[in-house]
């Protein structure tokens, strides 16, 4: 459904849900052999999310079952595999898929200038956002980046979250998806009620259509209770 190609390298950015969405995929695929990890920086999963740990010059060969790629630990996060070394390492597996971009946990961010870390050899760039925000005050208790979001949403501190602030942060030339590569697809998660639905509905009606022919994909739905619907689909 997300778009994933055996062989591929895909790219998880954007707020509201990616470690989650890479630990799912990554279960649904551990009949093959995936490698999971992060170009930033990520907590260690929970267990049983993992079967192996590969770290920078380890001896491979194809083995069935998820891997975990790091190198090393600091402040009590893993730290990002080398980009070159991952392009040589994830030839061992059927499947690689990387969570490239840090929200601190916060459901919106504005980006700098060299976000996402999304490798151009990526296959698929998976953009990940929630409406659940919508109508909150826009704050640093909600925001990452918060000068940056501003900046490309045209919204101020203090200001309530409309859905048009949401689909700012996606399609905007500096925001989600400035960095990414390969096919992309636009996951509106945590729509779990007919309150979000609707949210997520005006976030898509907010897209200028020259964004949306650039989308292989649109999903909505709720990476928690493992419910998608394509609602779009380029053909």
């Amino acid at each position: 459904m997300f778009g994933l190609r055996r062989g591929g390298f895909t790219a998880i950015v954007g707020c509201g849900g990616k470690t989650a969405l890479m630990y799912l995929l990554a279960k649904k695929n551990n009949t093959s052999s995936v490698l999971i990890g992060t170009t930033t920086r990520i907590f260690p999963p929970p267990p049983g999310i993992f079967d192996r740990i590969v770290t920078p010059g380890d001896f491979l060969r194809r083995e069935t079952g998820v891997a975990l790629g790091f190198n090393g630990e600091q402040d009590g996060k893993l730290l990002p595999f080398p980009i070159g070394e991952l392009d040589r390492v994830r030839s061992f597996f059927d499947y690689t898929i990387f969570e490239c971009d840090g929200s601190k946990n916060l459901p919106l961010k504005g980006w700098a200038e060299h976000e996402p870390a999304v490798p151009g050899f990526a296959d698929v760039t998976i953009g990940v956002v929630s409406p659940c925000p919508t109508g909150e005050k826009i704050s640093s208790k909600n925001t990452h980046r918060l000068d940056e979001f501003c900046a490309i949403t045209g919204a101020a501190p203090g200001d309530a979250v409309t859905p048009a602030h949401i689909a700012s942060m996606v399609f905007h030339p500096r925001g989600m998806m400035q960095k990414a590569a390969g096919k992309k697809v636009l996951l509106i998660n945590r729509v779990e009620d007919a309150v979000c639905e609707k949210y997520a509905e005006d976030i898509i009606s907010e897209m200028p259509q020259s964004f949306m022919n650039g989308l292989c994909l649109v999903i909505t739905g709720s990476v928690l209770e493992e419910k998608f619907k394509v609602i779009y689909e380029k053909q």
